[in-house]
């Protein structure tokens, strides 16, 4: 759906499509999925004017963060860059936004972000083992390639990480919060082995809770499923 929107920072009014877009290699299969999939995924808007970028542009807490030097600098980060080189994406929105929202102190949307951004990342690695990687014809530019997809791991795992840290911050603060309980639950069970039996551990716990909504029931059974899958 086209949305008019104008930015709080300076003033400007554009259009957007505000449609949340999905990476096929990601898109939930799944009641269950779909419910834990929308419980942290969702569009970040960006002025195409001043770069401010944030989950509603016509809000802001901090006009001055389109003046920061690191938040200029996301835009000629080598990662977007090169994910941009290949096909148009919002991890830049992303990003932006995740610095906006660690700049007002607002834990959970920066980890949030940092979360799709990696989530973002992970989904382009299988486009590139699928498409670019793939060049028995070219050693040079197989090499290139390997190198560039090495880099986004990195960078997809750091994201992740910080990410991570965010909420467990967040929970700390706010350790009734089902909902995002359930989320760190669902992240730690993409990492290693450690982090799997973590998550295990809390999702069993969590399923005694007394008051869960069946939303919540359902997204604890998809992720305990998935993890013993």
């Amino acid at each position: 759906m086209i949305v008019t929107k104008k930015c709080a920072v300076c003033g400007y009014h554009f259009n957007f499509d505000d449609t949340l877009t999905t990476n096929m290699y990601l898109s939930p299969n799944s009641e269950g999925a779909k419910l834990y999939f929308d419980l942290w995924h969702f569009n970040v808007e960006k002025c195409p004017n001043c770069g401010y970028a944030s989950k509603d542009v016509s809000t802001c807490l901090n006009n001055s963060i389109v003046k920061d030097a690191k938040y200029d600098m996301i835009s000629k980060n080598k990662i977007v860059k090169t994910l941009n080189s290949a096909r148009p994406n919002k991890l830049e929105h992303y990003l932006k936004a995740s610095l906006y929202y660690k700049s007002v102190n607002d834990k959970l949307n920066e980890s949030l972000c940092n979360l799709q951004a990696s989530d973002l990342i992970y989904g382009e690695m299988l486009y590139w083992k699928d498409y670019i990687l793939d060049d028995s014809a070219n050693t040079m530019n197989a090499v290139q390639n390997k190198k560039e997809y090495e880099e986004l791991k990195t960078f997809a795992d750091e994201l992740y990480v910080h990410a991570i840290a965010g909420l467990k911050e967040y929970l700390k603060e706010n350790p009734s919060d089902v909902d995002h309980i359930i989320l760190l639950a669902g992240t730690l069970s993409d990492g290693n082995k450690m982090q799997k039996i973590q998550a295990v551990n809390m999702l069993n716990k969590l399923k005694t809770v007394k008051g869960l909504t069946l939303n919540q029931k359902k997204m604890i059974k998809f992720l305990l499923e998935m993890i013993r899958a």
